[in-house]
């Protein structure tokens, strides 16, 4: 206790304790993914700013990796490469073993006229995900393409001087959907379900 300036105390704190999290990342097949980056964010107790975010790791040649200094609590863990990502949520630090499953990236694209047949020379096509990530193209001459988009369900917007199109679309890991959009300046005009195309992997 300090009675009187210039008093001085010495105290001694003890530092948390420097944990990891180990797993591995593999693919829809089981194989390993090598050179995948996994991070960590910690999620409870809430991180402030980004003092929850470890360093981004390299998975071996097995997919395996070792995120070392974290505090104690619970984490999300987020893989990715070119051509995927994985998501693992609430994983207590200290955790090894863990197991990430890469979701192959997807393509979407199409082709976009107004009510008399023509292609449309210049407009938007947004998708909202499940998360409200809007991802966003123009497109040219009534083409457009999003070469890659992680599978999952969204809500498709194409917006022009035409008018506009709207519809629902789903796919799963790695496919390529293609569609044919018609926008009309009648707002609950939904665009016809029509796919030219939908390859599964």
């Amino acid at each position: 206790m300090l009675r009187e300036d210039g008093d001085v105390v010495e105290v001694e704190l003890d530092a948390p304790t420097s944990m990891l999290i180990s797993g591995k990342v593999r693919d829809a097949d089981g194989l390993p993914v090598i050179d995948a980056w996994v991070r960590a964010l910690r999620v409870h107790p809430p991180a402030i700013s980004s003092d929850g975010l470890s360093a981004a790791v390299l998975t071996d040649s097995e997919g395996a990796f070792v995120i070392e200094g974290l505090l104690p609590g619970r984490y999300d863990l987020h893989a990715s490469t070119g051509w995927g990502e994985a998501d693992i949520s609430a994983i207590e630090a200290g955790a090894r073993g863990s197991q990430l499953l890469l979701r192959r990236n997807g393509m979407i694209s199409g082709t976009v006229e107004n009510e008399s047949g023509k292609f449309v020379p210049e407009f938007t096509v947004s998708l909202r995900g499940a998360n409200d990530r809007i991802t966003s193209v123009t497109g040219a001459n009534g083409r457009w393409s999003i070469p890659t988009l992680q599978p999952g369900a969204y809500h498709l917007t194409a917006v022009s001087s035409f008018g506009v199109a709207e519809r629902e679309v789903a796919f799963e890991s790695g496919a390529s959907l293609n569609l044919a959009l018609v926008v009309s300046r009648d707002k609950n005009t939904r665009s016809p379900d029509r796919l030219d195309e939908l390859n599964q992997p």
